[in-house]
């Protein structure tokens, strides 16, 4: 079998008589040399001609082993960076090349973490949750409660994402009462956890409970600054001098820009649980204080690169404007919200509808039913249950009040048709 590095090392000081002590004199601490003969430490290029020169061994000796070592490393460290950018499927290819047992410092669970989190973000629910549920399990044999809270995290986002609002607040409230009790953890974590709560209890329409969580999702996580294109620039430096056989310098870019990503990640999940603050404001009669929190988060958005989102803020402010009857904003903000969609995106349901209970609450009954007719194929075409349930809704509510009495029952069976079909789709008995 082949030796490590560290291995070497001691083996040569083993026979040359020398103790951790007189090997580590003038040069480090003997606990250095115990780590890097343990493999949990690589000494740079001088130390390690220091140690050769003691050892009276060719330096050559163990460069081979150096040189493999850093370049896994480097490997791993550039997939995790190109995942970070959001380049899933490169990171999945660069991932499931990695051997079995990639380095002395890189576990298997973490390269296994890494894909599972890679298949989730590309929709792959299924096979993200095998894996994670397999991580999960190693991790609670380990005892590593910090990687069964990040997993567990992942496991409750999954299942919010297939609308199993059970199962995800089963895992959401087991990370969440373990990082509080058990262990002083990273606060994006526990935002992001607390974030994820927030959302489930909004959702069922826990506003007290969804505000508490989403309050202190804004109150653990600082601002930053918006530096993606600097992140960018490092990944490619990163890629630049892989090619190039530098894996030193490669390692030092994929780290620094795998750090910025994250950093923006945490960023936009600030953000976000500051807008959903904003929400539950608005929706909960603080119709002014939701506002304002919602117009920085606009800005916040937009000042950090995430224009993406801004849609999703002119559709919250459209919500707030509408139970607060002022009409006309809300209807700018559902045609500002409506800019940053494609035309047949399932987000553009809430919109439609929105639109067309304004339309129906200004008794402009025909202009209400074009809305809600855009709103109606949308869904269907996506298949969305969920939505169609609140879209047969609406249109009830604008034939009964037309006196359309006959449309209005129809529509209400509809409605059920549409519930029946949501509750088999989420797997529950009626």
């Amino acid at each position: 079998m082949k030796m490590t590095l560290g291995q070497k090392i001691k083996e040569l000081r083993i026979r040359k008589g020398f103790t951790q002590s007189e090997l580590s004199e003038g040069l480090v601490t003997p606990s250095m040399i115990s780590q890097i003969e343990s493999d949990k430490a690589n000494p740079s290029h001088q130390l390690l001609t220091q140690i050769a020169e003691k050892l009276e061994t060719p330096i050559e000796y163990f460069l081979t082993d150096v040189e493999s070592q850093l370049e896994k490393i480097s490997a791993y460290k550039l997939a995790h960076a190109v995942m970070q950018k959001g380049d899933y499927e490169e990171a999945i290819t660069l991932l499931s090349q990695m051997d079995d047992a990639p380095s002395t410092q890189i576990s298997v669970l973490d390269i296994q973490y890494d894909l599972a989190y890679c298949y989730m973000r590309i929709g792959e629910l299924g096979k993200a949750t095998q894996l994670f549920e397999g991580c999960l399990d190693a991790a609670i044999v380990s005892k590593d409660l910090l990687q069964m809270v990040r997993i567990m995290n992942q496991l409750g986002s999954i299942a919010i994402a297939q609308k199993n609002y059970p199962i995800a607040l089963h895992y959401l409230k087991k990370a969440y009462d373990l990082v509080k009790k058990e262990m002083d953890s990273d606060p994006f974590l526990i935002g992001d956890i607390a974030y994820q709560l927030g959302k489930i209890h909004s959702q069922a329409a826990e506003w007290d409970l969804a505000k508490e969580y989403f309050e202190e999702a804004s109150a653990v996580m600082k601002d930053s600054h918006d530096i993606r294109r600097i992140a960018d620039v490092y990944l490619e430096l990163a890629r630049t001098y892989r090619e190039s056989g530098n894996f030193e310098q490669s390692l030092h870019y994929a780290q620094s820009a795998s750090g910025l990503y994250q950093a923006l990640d945490a960023l936009q999940i600030i953000i976000e649980a500051e807008a959903q603050t904003g929400i539950v404001l608005g929706e909960t009669g603080a119709t002014d204080a939701g506002i304002e929190v919602l117009d920085r988060c606009m800005t916040m958005y937009e000042n950090y690169g995430f224009k993406n989102k801004t849609g999703s803020v002119h559709a919250a402010l459209a919500r707030v404007l509408f139970q607060d009857k002022e009409f006309e904003k809300a209807i700018h903000h559902c045609q500002k919200a409506l800019e940053y969609t494609e035309p047949g995106d399932l987000d553009n349901v809430s919109i439609y509808r929105m639109l067309a209970t304004i339309e129906l609450e200004r008794d402009n009954y025909q202009q209400a039913l074009q809305w809600i007719d855009k709103a109606a194929k949308i869904a269907e075409k996506n298949g969305a249950s969920a939505e169609l349930v609140k879209v047969f809704a609406v249109y009830g509510d604008i034939f009964k009040k037309q006196g359309k009495y006959k449309e209005a029952m129809e529509s209400l069976e509809k409605m059920n048709k549409a519930m029946v079909e949501d509750l088999r789709d989420r797997k529950v008995m009626v």
